[in-house]
């Protein structure tokens, strides 16, 4: 069992698990990674310090004794991003409403700050809730794994963040956690793919799976319109050698031996 700032008790097990698992207000995921989702402060009805969820900061109504859910919540000239509150009006985003998880149950929406929930999924502050790198708008920019594969809506410029691979009955996965020595699918089926072999020598900073995905590329994922690496590398032929010319050109790692 841990123990919660507000001094409720919960197993060890449901903390930052990516999903709800305390009734109300979720606030077993509240603080993962360093990273605190809500706030806690003196709330109007608890002697003790409570948790007020991301979804019931900037709603109106006071929640903390002294009003500190409802500060900050004016959007004005410099205020860099918005989203339209699941409560009504147009409020800020803020640090501590990104990228919360989305998997709550109806009776727990008040943890969901926005009332289109991939607003609020972009630009993480915790790299271990990152999904993808993209360009939003032009700008690079990050979503996080919650809106990985969902198709609600294109977020990246690119759509890449629905890049995914449907590879058996039972596991559908982004292409970028596919082909990194890492069982995704319960099956292995993300391991064992056709696309998966030949892999090439040198390797790069994936733009999707974990933070710091570093492995090599699947030769098939070599100049095929799709910018793989974060760096783009991947699609610069400047970079790959090739073998022959038109119709028989081969990529080959450097340092491989060329051979006509």
């Amino acid at each position: 069992m841990v123990t919660l700032p507000s001094g409720r008790e919960i197993k060890s097990s449901f903390r930052c698990d990516d999903k709800c698992d305390v009734s109300l207000d979720c606030e077993d995921e509240a603080i993962c990674n360093g990273y605190t989702y809500g706030m806690y402060c003196q709330r109007q009805d608890l002697t003790d310090l409570g948790f007020v969820s991301p979804g019931k900061i900037c709603d109106g109504t006071n929640d903390c004794k002294n009003g500190e859910d409802e500060a900050d919540c004016e959007v004005t000239n410099s205020t860099e991003q918005t989203c339209e509150k699941k409560s009504g009006g147009i409020a800020p985003l803020h640090n501590f409403t990104r990228c919360q998880i989305t998997n709550v149950a109806e009776i727990t929406d008040s943890f969901q700050y926005c009332e289109n929930a991939s607003s609020e999924q972009t630009n993480c502050s915790d790299p271990s809730r990152i999904g993808v790198h993209c360009e939003i708008d032009g700008y690079p920019s990050t979503v996080s794994k919650y809106q990985i594969c969902e198709n609600e809506r294109q977020i990246c410029d690119d759509n890449f963040e629905n890049e995914c691979r449907t590879l058996s009955r039972s596991c559908t996965v982004h292409k970028h956690v596919m082909c990194d020595g890492k069982n995704d699918c319960t099956d292995g089926a993300d391991e064992t793919h056709p696309s998966c072999t030949p892999k090439m020598a040198a390797s790069c900073a994936r733009r999707g799976g974990p933070a710091g995905n570093i492995v090599s590329l699947p030769r098939s994922w070599l100049l095929d319109g799709v910018k793989n690496c974060v760096d783009g590398s991947d699609e610069d032929i400047s970079n790959w050698g090739t073998c022959g010319s038109d119709k028989t050109t081969r990529l080959v790692d450097r340092g491989e031996e060329s051979r006509p």
